[in-house]
């Protein structure tokens, strides 16, 4: 049974003269109680002048099927067209893009898209609801897809 969660924290300036040295000590506190595999779980963003300087996930995705957060996502994607191969992999709870050419955390920008520096994922959903493909586009390309597989 999947139980939802949600959570909200925000950091206001000046609001306590007291501050964590790391962005991430505060949200791991907050958030311990969350951090197992039999507990829903929930992601935590901790910007700073408009970058992430903490991004986690913390608990389960799914309790009936043992996904961790952000665990639907990872996977092998194929591209015939650039007859290349990128893997997602969830680290810390966080997303990753690892391929030969290119690789790093993904932040989340909108519900199954991400971005990677100045280039864009957006993960399209199967009829199950899983996540089937991306989508990649930077500067002129739009649309490249990026099927899930195990080939090549």
């Amino acid at each position: 049974m999947a139980v939802p969660v949600a959570a909200a924290v925000a950091w206001l300036p000046g609001a306590g003269r007291a501050r964590a040295a790391d962005p991430a000590e505060a949200p791991a506190k907050v958030f311990a109680a969350y951090d197992r595999q039999d507990s829903p779980g929930c992601s935590v963003g901790v910007m700073k002048d408009g970058a992430f300087v903490h991004l986690r996930g913390y608990g389960m995705a799914n309790l009936e099927h043992g996904v961790p957060l952000g665990g639907d996502f990872a996977g092998r994607y194929y591209s015939p067209e650039l007859d290349t191969a990128y893997a997602v992999e969830v680290k810390d709870g966080a997303l990753f893009l690892r391929g030969r050419r290119l690789g790093g955390a993904l932040t989340p920008s909108v519900r199954d898209e991400f971005t990677l520096g100045s280039m864009v994922l957006r993960f399209v959903r199967d009829a199950q609801g899983q996540p089937s493909v991306f989508l990649l586009g930077q500067g002129r390309v739009r649309n490249l897809k990026f099927a899930r597989s195990e080939a090549p």
